[in-house]
């Protein structure tokens, strides 16, 4: 089985290693890094490590204006983040991909596939 990099982006220890702490008791191969984005220069830290899934303490306020979701997005296009409130037990998770288009039919096949394409 293949090893895992996750980045947990919060100005909060407690909050990270709670999350890592949960995370490392179900999954043996993970790598988990925690990052303070009002301190570190967190981009060049997750394009360091390159994580398949950032998460994201969507409830610290310092976290989420530093760590703009767009900003995000666009220099990890493949990348998933999870806005996580342990409070309130709610996860929103981000995916992205990125995919070339020539017309506006492929921007429209985006909301609304054709019948061939839906299998």
């Amino acid at each position: 089985m293949m090893r895992s990099n996750v980045a947990i982006l919060s100005e909060h220890s407690l909050f990270a290693e709670g999350i890592a702490s949960r995370l490392l008791q179900h999954v043996e191969k993970v790598d988990v890094i925690f990052i303070d984005p009002v301190r570190d220069a967190y981009l060049e830290r997750i394009a360091e490590m390159q994580p398949s899934t950032v998460f994201i303490d969507a409830l610290n306020v310092k976290t989420t204006q530093c760590c703009l979701l767009c900003e995000l997005l666009i220099a990890f296009p493949n990348i998933t983040l999870v806005r996580l409130t342990v409070d309130q037990e709610d996860l929103q998770v981000i995916t992205s991909r990125t995919q070339h288009f020539d017309d506006v039919q492929d921007l429209i096949n985006i909301f609304m596939p054709s019948e061939t394409s839906q299998g």
